[in-house]
């Protein structure tokens, strides 16, 4: 939350205007407006995703970018729909749901990273905006590996937000197209040329 609000300042065309967490975190630190939503406190998906819904359509968002550890279904689904887009913390579709990261260091893979995707209906299924290597060293223990994957996903995830404001986010046939962007990049994929 605190690199987009940052990048904003510094030229990002948008504007941060609400933050909704499903737990107490330090991004309402350094959000102009938020709202948590805990999520234990809802007796189903469907109630707390209609509160999400309310709460974007009363502030007028355009587009929200989730990092929190909660499903979302019903109408917030085909409200938003290709305007939800979902930092995940591994290289879809591996490592799909929740504890990535951990799983990803559990199963001896070498090289992990992480996916900017729209959400639909199902769990870490939606179009993939952008992605990100990032290796599974030997030693890594959970913070080091996320702090290096966070790192990079930083850069992507502000990276994804100029090409969704810039009108660059062409999706087709359950694919994302990034107008004028390098396919052939690493460790983020697509950049720009």
């Amino acid at each position: 939350m605190q690199a987009v609000i940052r990048a904003c300042q510094e030229g990002l065309p948008c504007t941060p205007v609400v933050c909704i967490t499903d737990r107490a975190c330090e991004a309402v630190a350094h959000a102009p407006l938020w709202h948590v939503l805990d999520r234990k406190s809802y007796a189903t998906t469907a109630a707390f995703s209609d509160d999400v819904l309310t709460v974007l359509q009363e502030n007028q968002i355009d587009l929200a970018l989730l990092t929190f550890n909660s499903l979302l279904e019903g109408q917030v689904l085909e409200a938003y729909r290709h305007r939800l887009l979902n930092y995940h913390p591994s290289l879809l579709p591996a490592f799909t749901g929740f504890k990535a990261r951990y799983r990803a260091l559990a199963s001896g893979s070498t090289i992990g990273g992480g996916t900017l995707h729209f959400v639909d209906d199902g769990v870490d299924t939606g179009p993939v905006v952008a992605q990100w290597a990032v290796p599974l060293l030997p030693d890594d223990t959970p913070s080091s590996y996320g702090d290096r994957q966070f790192a990079l996903g930083v850069q992507a995830t502000l990276q994804a937000l100029r090409w969704i404001v810039a009108g660059r986010v062409i999706v087709e046939n359950g694919r994302v197209r990034i107008e004028g962007a390098d396919y052939d990049t690493l460790p983020i994929n697509p950049s720009e040329p």
